[in-house]
């Protein structure tokens, strides 16, 4: 793997780790769990490596079933 640097604080050490993440997509939210990424050790920002962020997307895009569905509380921070 080329050489890695987080692009929120320019670390170069990372730690395997799995993240949950939540996608707002044409007004649809998302949530994904599991996603493997590399954490920084810094800042502990999440990167997602180029095949990962593939394969959500292809995920998002097709007919699987999802494994439940949430409902979700919506804030506007800016009230």
């Amino acid at each position: 793997m080329d050489e890695m640097i987080c692009y929120n604080c320019g670390n170069e050490s990372f730690e395997n780790d799995f993240i949950n993440k939540v996608f707002n997509i044409n007004g649809k939210v998302y949530s994904v769990e599991n996603i493997p990424a590399l954490i920084c050790t810094h800042c502990q920002e999440p990167l997602l490596l180029p095949e990962t962020a593939e394969k959500i997307r292809v995920l998002l895009n097709s007919n699987t079933k999802p494994i439940r569905k949430i409902t979700a509380k919506v804030y506007d921070y800016a009230v």
